[in-house]
């Protein structure tokens, strides 16, 4: 109260008269506005008692009023402690944040000595398959550069080179008793090769740190440094972080030893940007610096997110990591002081409303009981109303719905709810709910009673349960019902929505049966085509023998007709034969009986080609894959697909060399597959209609086959859950697609 009072003492009154007269004129321009009022305004002219009722009103008022800016300075306040509170916590997290990733580079760096200790000579493509497995580009946030900085004593038999093999110098020129030149590095682009060769330790001022870590056997940091792989100049600032390392063997425990054996640094050159963003809290709106040093000092700025405010708070927090420390300042940002001020403007703006609201209610009422008593008459009546509503649609309600006490007693059942148990109306109120369900349903509903009656449990509405029923007469049927609890002056009580679904079990019986006798039908259909095109194949093999018999033996003895006629024949019966067996091929796919299992895509692509071998020397096409995964299917079938989509693109190629590329990325369960080629390409109209069993799209004589290929490599594809589509314009060949299950996803 003491703290209320005097924040009151602080408001200047000149603010608190103006918010009072400016309520009262607001009044009297909502009272000039009401047409009802101008016979209360006569009233209350000719009646005395009135002028106490306005008295009272404007009381009210200057109360409310008094109270709203109470409040508002109060909220104010508030605001900023709770503004202020929120910042250092903020800090706290980010300088925790910080110190966790520069002992994420620790540990890395840490990890690194092990290649040298187990290793006479680390090259630098055992560094990148290390870097490689511990996947520091993605794992650590901010670092530019993760690399070796080799002694070197004999400058001129430094053995540095490039990773092209060409040799590097040591820079920069001058004199030193030992060098720390950068000997590799990753990432391996452009900029960072700019530094192979460097002198680490030709620095003055990070010569100390390469030499403390040395005679320490632990990690250190250099101050800061320039980032040339950084463009803009305010996020330039970085560090090098390094740690001795020796080959073949741990750091031996006198100095002068280890700096004999010593062999270089592993290194990291991070960000200071990259690492203040990677530990950002972002809960926050904050303005943060990070100084190189234990205090601030403008020189030793290494990052800002935006200019400070002269007058704003300052919070601060200390990071100490390898033998440096850091200061890290944080301050509200534009966004956050401006967000903080909805709470103080809402409460002024809801106690101003308050006040004038309250003003007219005080003044109305004190003026017309009779309006007061006409309100709750239309009050009533609204709820009179509103109670017939609800039992009209309780009543009618196909569900029924019956309401217990929380000793179970039935209060309340409508009428569908009588109707479904049989009953005659109201015959079974008072009676106990658990005899509306058979004898072990009951647990059931005792069970959701009891949760019901403590307010802390999960709520009975969230899933229907089906039960059994039981009818007044002693018969059962199955039912859903949905449990919610409600109380009403501290009395709690359970309301259950009963829906027979007896119709619905009958429906689910049937189209259970329905789907068992399709399911046998297809069988049966499938079996029927199979063996039908099986069976076809012995009387067409007779007839091919004999036509091509009759060909062989009177070829030249009858007329130029006869001999064109019987060339059709046996063109006719060759044909036949091939759509009967690409027919039976079809069939074949799902009924193998063999199991999907993890199969090797480029293994599967590599068998495809080797049963092409032939059709692609003779076209001279070149095949590239890029195939690095493995799916779960049926590995003569991957292998079919692939054979089928590489022929195709052989078959259907233009006039340039053909040019096959095969390579897929992950998506998700399913790994993408692209087939790509430089053929003729297709007609947009066509993309969906080469996929149909016999769909041709050219004559027999401009490209041979029966157009089923592609029909199996659908079902292929669609049999082990993929999908198949084609990208294709005419001249400029096709991209085939198609998606199948990676075998992480099973088993």
């Amino acid at each position: 109260m003491s703290s209320g009072w005097s924040q009151l003492v602080r408001m200047r009154p000149a603010s608190g008269i103006v918010l009072i007269l400016v309520g009262i004129a607001m009044m009297a321009c909502l009272r000039s506005a009401l047409p009802p009022i101008g016979d209360l305004r006569r009233s209350l002219q000719q009646e005395p008692e009135d002028g106490a009722g306005l008295a009272a009103s404007v009381a009210v008022l200057v109360v409310v009023l008094g109270a709203t800016a109470l409040a508002w300075r109060i909220a104010t306040d508030t605001d900023h402690a709770n503004q202020d509170a929120a910042i250092e916590r903020t800090v706290e997290r980010v300088g925790v944040n910080l110190s966790l990733r520069l002992r994420e580079y620790a540990d890395l760096l840490n990890g690194a000595r092990g290649l040298f200790s187990a290793s006479s000579e680390v090259s630098r493509a055992e560094w990148r398959r290390f870097a490689s497995a511990v996947d520091f580009e993605r794992r650590y946030a901010g670092i530019r550069a993760f690399g070796f900085v080799k002694r070197v004593v004999d400058r001129d038999a430094a053995g540095l080179t490039d990773p092209d093999g060409r040799p590097v110098a040591i820079w920069p020129e001058g004199q030193r008793d030992q060098y720390f030149a950068v000997a590799f590095t990753l990432p391996d682009d452009p900029r960072n090769r700019r530094v192979l060769g460097f002198d680490l330790g030709s620095v003055p001022g990070r010569r100390p740190a390469l030499e403390a870590a040395r005679d320490e056997d632990v990690v250190r940091l250099t101050p800061r440094v320039d980032l040339i792989q950084e463009d803009d100049p305010d996020r330039r600032p970085g560090f090098v972080m390094v740690v001795p390392v020796y080959l073949g063997e741990a750091a031996p425990a006198d100095v002068a030893l280890r700096t004999d054996r010593l062999a270089g640094f592993a290194y990291v050159v991070f960000s200071a940007a990259d690492l203040v963003d990677s530990a950002r809290d972002g809960e926050v709106p904050m303005n943060l610096r990070l100084y190189d040093g234990d205090a601030p000092a403008p020189t030793d700025l290494v990052y800002e997110t935006a200019p400070f405010t002269p007058a704003g708070t300052i919070t601060r927090a200390a990071v100490a990591m390898g033998g440096r420390s850091w200061t890290l300042e944080g301050q509200p940002s534009a966004a956050l002081a401006g967000s903080a001020g909805g709470d103080r403007d809402r409460v002024l703006l809801v106690g101003v409303l308050t006040a004038i609201v309250l003003f007219a209610i005080t003044w109305l009422l004190a003026g017309n009981r009779a309006r007061a008593l006409a309100m709750a008459r239309t009050m009533t009546e609204e709820w009179r109303r509103s109670e017939r509503t609800l039992k009209a649609v309780t009543d009618t309600a196909k569900d029924g719905i019956v309401t217990t006490d929380a000793q179970a007693r039935i209060l309340y059942m409508n009428p569908a709810a009588e109707r479904g148990f049989r009953a005659p109306p109201g015959s079974l109120i008072g009676s106990s709910a658990l005899e509306l369900f058979a004898e072990n349903e009951r647990p059931l509903y005792e069970r959701a009673l009891r949760r019901g009656l403590h307010p802390m449990e999960p709520g009975l509405g969230d899933h229907p349960v089906e039960v059994a029923a039981r009818r007044r007469d002693g018969t059962e049927y199955p039912a859903e019902v949905t449990f919610s609890r409600w109380s009403s002056d501290e009395d709690v009580f359970i309301t259950a929505i009963i829906r027979d679904i007896s119709r619905r079990r009958l429906a689910e019986q049937e189209l259970e049966r329905r789907t068992q006798e399709l399911q046998r039908s297809n069988a049966e259909l499938e079996q029927f085509a199979y063996v039908a095109s099986h069976d076809l194949q012995e009387p067409l093999r007779m007839v091919a023998s004999y036509v091509q018999l009759l060909a062989r033996r009177y070829r030249d003895q009858l007329d130029a007709d006869a001999d064109e006629f019987i060339g059709y024949a046996v063109d006719g019966a060759t044909r036949m034969q091939r759509l009967i067996q690409d027919l039976l091929a079809y069939a074949r796919i799902g009924r193998a009986g063999k199991e999907p299992v993890g199969t090797d895509a480029a293994q599967a692509a590599r068998q495809a080609i080797s049963q092409l071998t032939e059709v692609l020397r003779e076209a001279g096409a070149r095949i590239d894959i890029d195939l690095v995964c493995r799916v779960v299917v049926v590995p003569s079938q991957l292998v079919q697909l692939f054979q089928n989509l590489i022929g195709n693109a052989v078959k259907f190629r233009g006039a340039a060399t053909p040019s096959i590329t095969i390579d897929a990325r992950r998506e998700d369960a399913m790994w993408h597959f692209r087939v790509a080629d430089n053929g003729i390409g297709i007609e947009p109209q066509h993309r969906e209609r080469v996929f149909a069993i016999f769909q041709r799209l050219h004559t027999r004589r401009e490209y041979p086959g029966t157009g089923i290929g592609l029909a199996i490599c659908r079902k292929i594809v669609e049999g082990h859950g993929g999908t198949i589509w084609v990208e294709s314009e005419p001249g400029h060949g096709a991209v085939f697609h198609f998606t199948l299950p990676g075998e992480s996803d099973h088993g």
